[in-house]
């Protein structure tokens, strides 16, 4: 029993597509002939080859492991820096220390694996996998069999929304198209037209078996592995299965294109060696310096122990992670999926989008845009007769007259008999549907006004028309009818003679662009952003497009480049044009490469949208690789940022939190290594006059990983800045603290030292107490800690223009940092380890000054970079 195939109709209750009884019994009629000429190989044969070439399945990158995931949140030298440290600390029996060393870690690995294991989890429910079963003739018989067991020399049959399973060339065909932009990035479907290949008895089986062809056949003959059937039906012979197939081919290339470090990677790399330097440096010194001075050896090792550890901001990589996992939150509230941590911050980085049009440029389905009816209701029965909905246009055609007052497409296709039809051919370009003796026409405009019987000047009037809107990006068609005998239908059926037709009408489609678009733009343009539009599609649709969504083109020359330019290109010379060009029209997926390629040597850093398999090299070279959730497997395994609405407008709002999360990372590193870097000076000083240290190691700790851990978390969701995407993209290069941001520190931190000393030496001066002088010191350096945090949330403003509300995370976690900190001073058991002693009220007095002297000062050294930078 043969089953029908599906073929599409519009209704207006159901937006589905429907057959009527003309397309089925014509469909049927080209099933049956396929069925009868083919008998398909045996189980025999079958098992033999699939021994031979083995399963049609493509090399899948596995699920990240658990384990991966876990051990990837150690891959980083932050942490080596701090488990270093915490063995020294278990080394020299300072257990309190080490274990406080190795929370730290223990937390910031809970948070990234919960995080980057959440995403890949999303990402597995995002997967569509290609259609696990395909229909096949086998021993003369229609069968289905899974997609991996298919071999070379199988018979497939596909229909309209199928996917093809392997690579072949077409047996037999009725008005198959397929949209195979997944490989060639052109969004218009191609018709497909039978190869002319010979059977011949295979003599084992002794069935007719098709011979494969001695030379290239034209890609029209040819069926592709991914590509979907838009309409019709067809049986090809499966000449090409898994790495074999140009899918195959591109998913192979991959493994060839190593993975590169992210900005933020380089930039977290540069700041762990430099704090390594710090660290090795300091202790170094103060060690040598110490024996040199007479001091123990013990002694003099445990307090360049002290300084290493208090030159490393043990809160950081937990703040970090933090920042990332909620910055992959918020971009994934803005409807976009970041698959690993460190590539949330590379969005803020980028300068250049690289993008596709079709689908998120524009809304990827067509509608009528404008026509031109001499005759409106004579259009009306045409458009509605000749249309045999195979295509995206005579679809979206269908909805247009479904939308027209008093007008009813189905009413009025039922109340006519279809007694013929020809389908459209890209060999004679248009479509008829014979009704009694009038053959309704869709086609190409230039065929069909070249056999039109319109006066002279009324067909050039026309010529013009059409080419004004193709100028403008609009695809076209033309609508004729033609008054035929039985002998003109016979020429016109079997040898697509038009003759002489009457002329009805033109239609002009277009993919229209999403509302969005045009502010997202202008928002890119603000942000110094550059937007390149790279296409498979025809430069006068791409140019049309630009002027819909505002981007100029003052030199169409050099702005706008296609694919048969750039094969004469030199790589040097595409390395000079590749930033003045706009548009990149007519391009292959092998061009997209070469394109990411100059513009990442150029300097940019590249965020790249694709789809198809032919992307997914050029998407791993790119910085950010960008698709849609309904790209191809390979695309989307590639890709490092998915977006779940397919819109341009939600990488604008990824780049922006990026930028957010950027800044939130300047601002966290700023509050914690002021802080940091503060301790080492007190220290310092403390070695230089010969004094006791004025902070313990257990001190420290706790300043660094209980009292400032609160305000830095609160700090991790500071709201962005209104103006993120008026400022310049934020160099590739650029370190995370820049050498301003790093001076701004330094002074910071010098001079909180440097009055923090100042109360310790006068308290120890006059009491002689070490242990009240330290607490004092201790208790100065938390509860200031705790006040400037609130300058430091933005260091470009004074405090009293910044909003103190804004964030109030922030005035939760001063208090609770508060309370933490008088517990350390105030608990039995803590004040044992912290080794502290009770204080006065004067002795609060003291310290609440010192905080607000160190904020006064620090409201000074902005206000003095302020007047620097003018």
């Amino acid at each position: 029993m043969i089953k029908r195939p599906r073929m599409p109709r519009r209704s207006k209750k159901s937006k589905i597509c429907l057959p009527n009884n003309a397309d089925i019994e014509y469909l049927n009629l080209c099933y049956n002939k396929i069925m009868n000429r083919l008998y398909g190989l045996n189980d025999a044969s079958v098992t033999k080859r699939l021994q031979e070439f083995g399963p049609n399945i493509l090399p899948e990158k596995p699920a990240t492991g658990d384990l991966t995931i876990f051990i990837r949140q150690l891959a980083s030298p932050l942490i080596y820096i701090l488990i270093i440290a915490a063995v020294v600390s278990w080394y020299l029996h300072d257990t309190s220390d080490a274990l406080i060393i190795f929370l730290a870690v223990i937390i910031n690995t809970i948070l990234g694996f919960y995080q980057e294991r959440k995403a890949e989890q999303g990402l597995v429910a995002l997967k569509k996998i290609l259609s696990p079963h395909a229909k096949v003739v086998r021993s003369g018989m229609r069968t289905e069999v899974l997609v991996k067991d298919l071999v070379p020399g199988d018979m497939v049959i596909v229909t309209s929304g199928d996917k093809v399973p392997a690579d072949g060339y077409l047996l037999e065909s009725a008005s198959l198209t397929i949209n195979e932009a997944i490989l060639t990035g052109e969004s218009v479907p191609v018709s497909k037209k039978t190869a002319a290949l010979t059977f011949s008895n295979d003599p084992q089986t002794q069935t007719p078996q098709p011979n494969l062809p001695t030379k290239q056949l034209d890609k029209k003959q040819m069926v592709f592995m991914g590509t979907t059937v838009v309409a019709g039906v067809g049986t090809f012979l499966v000449t090409k299965t898994g790495l074999k197939t140009e899918m195959g081919k591109i998913a192979q290339s991959l493994s060839e294109t190593e993975d590169e470090e992210t900005p933020l990677q380089k930039r977290f790399r540069s700041l762990a060696k430099t704090l390594t330097i710090v660290v090795i440096v300091a202790a170094l010194f103060i060690f040598v310096s110490g024996l040199v001075r007479g001091e123990s050896f013990v002694s003099i090792f445990t307090t360049s122990v002290a300084v290493a550890v208090a030159a490393i901001p043990e809160g950081l990589v937990i703040a970090l992670t933090t920042i990332l996992a909620l910055g992959m939150q918020r971009i994934l509230q803005r409807k976009a999926l970041v698959r690993r941590l460190v590539v949330a911050e590379t969005l803020g980085t980028v300068t250049v989008i690289a993008t596709d049009k079709t689908g998120t440029l524009t809304m990827g389905k067509l509608t009528v845009s404008k026509t031109f009816f001499p005759d409106k209701k004579e259009a009306f029965l045409t458009a509605t007769l000749a249309n045999q909905l195979l295509d995206p246009l005579e679809i979206a055609l269908w909805d247009y007259l479904s939308k027209q007052a008093h007008f009813d497409p189905d009413g009025t296709k039922a109340r006519f008999e279809r007694t013929a039809v020809l389908p459209f051919d890209s060999n004679h370009k248009f479509s008829a549907s014979f009704y009694d003796h009038t053959a309704h026409l869709i086609g190409a405009p230039e065929l069909i006004l070249e056999k039109t019987n319109l006066p002279p000047a009324k067909r050039k009037e026309v010529m013009q028309l059409m080419e004004d809107w193709a100028d403008q990006g609009l695809r076209v068609l033309a609508l004729a009818q033609k008054k035929t005998n039985d002998e003109q239908r016979k020429k016109l059926l079997e040898h697509q003679d038009l003759g002489v037709v009457t002329f009805i009408g033109l239609v002009a489609f277009v993919d229209p662009v999403r509302k969005s678009v045009k502010e997202a733009i202008e928002n890119c343009q603000k942000a110094g952003i550059a937007v390149k539009i790279v296409t498979g599609d025809y430069r006068s649709t791409a140019e049309s497009v630009l002027r819909q969504i505002g981007i100029k083109l003052n030199d169409s020359k050099k702005q706008i480049l296609e694919g048969e330019e750039i094969k004469r290109l030199s790589d040097a010379d595409l390395l000079n044009r590749v930033n003045e060009v706009i548009l990149f029209a007519r391009v292959s997926p092998e061009q997209k490469l070469k394109i990411v390629d100059a513009l990442k040597k150029q300097g940019e850093v590249v965020a790249l949208l694709g789809d198809g398999v032919n992307d997914a090299p050029a998407l791993k070279r790119a910085d950010i690789g960008i698709v849609v959730g309904e790209a191809s497997d390979v695309a989307r395994e590639t890709a490092d940022l998915v977006l779940l609405d397919s819109n341009f407008a939600t990488i604008v709002a990824a780049v922006e939190e990026g930028r957010g999360i950027f800044a939130n990372i300047q601002k966290v590193l700023t509050y914690l290594l002021s802080d940091t870097f503060a301790e080492v000076t007190l220290i310092f000083l403390g070695l230089i006059f010969g004094v006791p240290l004025p902070l313990t190691a257990a001190q420290i700790l706790w300043i660094n990983l209980v009292t400032d851990t609160l305000p830095t978390l609160a700090l991790t969701v500071e709201p962005k800045d209104k103006d993120l995407l008026k400022r310049k993209p934020i160099a590739s290069d650029l370190p995370i603290l820049g050498k301003r941001m790093f001076a701004f520190l330094s002074t910071v931190s010098i001079m909180s030292g440097l009055v923090v000393f100042f109360v310790y030496m006068y308290i120890l001066r006059t009491t002689g107490d070490v242990v009240l002088a330290r607490t004092i010191a201790f208790a100065a350096f938390g509860v200031k800690s705790l006040v400037y945090v609130f300058s430091l949330r933005n260091i470009r403003r004074m405090i009293w223009n910044i909003p103190l509300f804004s964030n109030r995370w922030l005035w939760v976690a001063v208090a609770l940092g508060l309370v933490l900190q008088l517990t350390g001073l105030y608990a039995h058991v803590l004040r044992g380890l912290l080794e502290t002693s009770v204080l006065s009220v004067y002795d609060w007095l003291t310290i609440i000054v010192t905080a607000l002297i160190i904020l006064f000062g620090i409201e000074i050294i902005k206000a003095l970079r302020k007047l620097l930078l003018k």
